[in-house]
């Protein structure tokens, strides 16, 4: 197992036939999908509440995790996703002690046009934070952890359910205001400032309304003029007055000057080469995982002999 939420477990499965590995979501049917019901109340319609899988059905990125199947049983539903094996961006960082500027470049540049799409599609996904951020074996991202996010989310629309990590949170939700898409922005720069500084802006969970409205953010003096504004226009204070809070949204980012050496195409079409390749070997590699917690095979809940969608037997 993964990991286990409020709405259920996350567990790492192995198809028996090619030897695949995959994750498998264990979501409990009433929370399975929000709808904007049980939830909180805002705007637009909930994917928070575990049903971020109708994200995943809706958005198709390389930069984003695919869902690839789901079966049902009377009291759960279970999400089939794929797997990418290398490892999160905190478990890298942690190791690094802190990113050089053109590999932090790199995946922010790939967090901005995956955040871009979602938000085009009416997505905000209001749980950005490197520990969501997974590398595949070659070293490209892909965002996860859709149960949060929030569809039918346009410019200008606004809800006001709360979500996320503390420290990832922007101004607007810390003070229970209605937000829209530009807090995924501000974390965007939570996570540049933690990838390039090797630290959180705002680190000290207790205090982190207050230091976000009185103290300044500071950097190395080795973060160059372009991430220092880069960052400082993402963590602006007032939504408004953020970069990306426009109607242009993820292209007032990408036109910015720390972003000047990519080639957004060509990013998209994975022809840059990553900063860095994950110690891995295949796509059944599993060692910057918990390997012992695969030795049990994945037991389908105690109902499942009702109806499905799908089968789980091929997978251990």
């Amino acid at each position: 197992m993964l990991g286990r939420g409020a709405f259920g477990k996350v567990m790492l499965s192995r198809e028996r036939s090619s030897g695949k590995l995959y994750v498998i979501q264990v979501v409990k049917r009433r929370a399975s999908w929000g709808g904007g019901s049980g939830c909180g109340s805002g705007g637009g319609s909930g994917v928070g509440c575990g049903g971020g899988h109708h994200v995943l059905e809706m958005s198709s990125h390389p930069f984003l995790t695919a869902l690839r199947h789901s079966f049902q049983t009377a009291r759960h539903v279970c999400y089939l996703m794929e797997f990418a094996n290398g490892g999160d961006l905190q478990l890298h960082l942690a190791e690094a002690g802190s990113f050089p500027e053109p590999r932090a470049r790199f995946y922010a540049a790939e967090m901005t046009a995956a955040l871009g799409h979602l938000h085009d599609e009416g997505i905000v996904h209001r749980d950005l934070r490197l520990e969501n951020v997974l590398l595949d074996r070659h070293g490209h991202i892909k965002i996860t952890n859709f149960g949060f996010s929030k569809a039918d989310m346009r410019y200008g629309d606004t809800t006001g359910t709360h979500y996320g990590a503390l420290e990832y949170l922007a101004p607007e939700q810390h003070a229970g205001l209605p937000y829209g898409p530009a807090v995924d922005w501000w974390a965007l720069g939570v996570a540049l400032y933690h990838m390039v500084c090797g630290r959180l802006p705002f680190a000290a969970v207790d205090t982190v309304p207050r230091r976000l409205l009185y103290d300044q953010v500071r950097f190395p003096s080795t973060v160059s003029v372009e991430c220092r504004a880069l960052v400082a226009g993402l963590l602006a204070l007032r939504p408004a007055e953020r970069l990306g809070a426009s109607p242009d949204d993820a292209l007032d980012v990408m036109h910015h000057a720390f972003f000047a050496s990519i080639e957004w195409n060509d990013l998209l079409a994975k022809k840059v080469p990553p900063p860095f390749r994950p110690p891995v070997d295949a796509d059944t590699d599993a060692r910057l995982f918990q390997l012992s917690r695969l030795s049990r095979s994945l037991q389908p809940p105690p109902d499942a002999l009702c109806s499905q969608t799908g089968s789980h037997s091929h997978f251990t």
